[in-house]
């Protein structure tokens, strides 16, 4: 089974919660696919395919009064062809977007006759008129799914929830909603199913703790040295891996290796014993491993020593 999603970075966040939702989606399924903008989300597995534009929020959509389709809605059916050409039905679960217990064995129930089922009304804020962060579509449909939903105004003239509500009034026989939530809605269920979006860190923490879902241990290499440390640890750092420094060398580690997630240290936590137990304190859930510090025989010797010094040698290269 495939499961399918758009990525956006919206917030620092974004690229912890992608690791969640990796562990979380691969409980479920076998792989996934992932329509991503500029920013490439830190998974392991999957199907990630990099499109280099922005269609754009519908807030800023909005704002400037721009036709066409949103960000979401472009992706969303790109998305859908992709599962009809692949021969699957079409499972889009939104990358900020978390399930608990059956809630694929609940798609399938819920949708009984019908062609398409997704989320019911919100009867408390943000009250939006359907749900979408998880919704399926079976493979003989997604075709006229797909061609009735781009037939609808523009975003700007009609959102995307209340899309979804256009083709079950046009189609009621072929459209079913789900038993099951929250979404956006709080609070959070005792027990599952159920799929919960937009997931804060402590909401997420909460879940953890509650025995719903599980979070993968992260790694996190502090590193106290000097840049050539930074180097030879962060060249040999698995994606997963999360660099842990102070801010005097956080510039150069986010120009050298822009796709690893960083932790700036301050500068009171620059003492090996106390950046440990600070990241300890901080992230209980992941292991601390304090990697290469100067004076270590295997420390490579590079022709600078400062950030200005890096800039002027790279500058010659």
């Amino acid at each position: 089974m495939t499961i399918y999603t758009s990525y956006h970075e919206t917030t620092p966040y974004s690229r912890e919660f992608a690791r969640i939702w990796e562990f979380n989606t691969l409980q479920y399924a076998d792989d996934f696919v992932c329509l991503t903008t500029k920013e490439m989300p830190p998974f392991t597995k999957g199907q990630v395919l990099n499109l280099n534009h922005n269609l754009g929020h519908i807030h800023t959509l909005l704002q400037n009064q721009t036709k066409g389709l949103s960000g979401w809605g472009g992706h969303m059916a790109t998305l859908a062809m992709i599962a009809y050409c692949s021969g699957k039905d079409f499972i889009f679960k939104e990358s900020d977007c978390l399930w608990v217990g059956d809630v694929i064995g609940q798609l399938y129930k819920d949708i009984g006759e019908a062609k398409c089922v997704f989320g019911k009304k919100m009867i408390s804020p943000p009250e939006m008129s359907c749900s979408q962060a998880t919704f399926l579509v079976l493979h003989d449909f997604i075709p006229q799914f797909v061609s009735a939903y781009l037939a609808l105004p523009d975003d700007i003239y009609m959102l995307t929830e209340d899309k979804f509500v256009e083709l079950e009034k046009a189609d009621p026989t072929n459209y079913a909603r789900l038993s099951i939530g929250v979404d956006r809605e709080r609070p959070i269920p005792e027990s599952g199913p159920f799929f919960i979006q937009q997931v804060t860190p402590s909401e997420a923490d909460l879940l953890c703790e509650k025995g719903l879902i599980s979070i993968p241990q992260r790694t996190i290499r502090l590193i106290l040295g000097r840049y050539g440390d930074i180097l030879q640890v962060a060249q040999k750092m698995p994606p997963t891996d999360t660099l842990a420094c102070s801010k005097k060398f956080s510039k150069i580690a986010t120009e050298l290796f822009p796709h690893i997630e960083l932790i700036e240290l301050d500068e009171s936590e620059v003492d090996l014993g106390a950046a440990i137990a600070t990241l300890q304190h901080k992230y209980p859930k992941h292991r601390v491993v304090p990697c290469q510090q100067n004076g270590q025989p295997e420390e490579r010797t590079l022709p600078f020593r400062s950030y200005q010094s890096f800039q002027e040698f790279y500058a010659t290269i």
